[in-house]
């Protein structure tokens, strides 16, 4: 994905970021991977938060926003080892069956 070098070259949280600015716009967001493998993750999460709105947990723009603000301010951009990735932080927090992990 182009121009994620900001994101740390994460383009699964400028994946969800895009995604968060478009639903507060009121705008449908068309996702494509082109066989990417790197994206996968990024349709297990729409798999997960599609889920969750399924079963009467909708998963909210601010809630999203309050765990991307929880992980950038636990992860340090230029130390890559040993730190827990953005999209395993995502699932870590958002349970497959709707709830909230604590």
């Amino acid at each position: 994905m182009q121009g994620c070098g900001v994101f740390g070259g994460d383009i699964i949280l400028k994946t969800l970021i895009q995604w968060c600015a478009a639903t507060t716009a009121n705008k449908t967001l068309h996702y494509h991977s082109f066989s990417d493998t790197r994206c996968e993750p990024i349709l297990h999460l729409i798999s997960a938060v599609s889920k969750c709105q399924g079963q009467g947990q909708p998963v909210t723009v601010g809630h999203l926003y309050q765990l991307i603000n929880m992980w950038v301010k636990q992860h340090d951009f230029n130390a890559r080892k040993g730190k827990v990735g953005f999209a395993l932080f995502i699932f870590q927090h958002l349970e497959f069956n709707g709830e909230e992990k604590h």
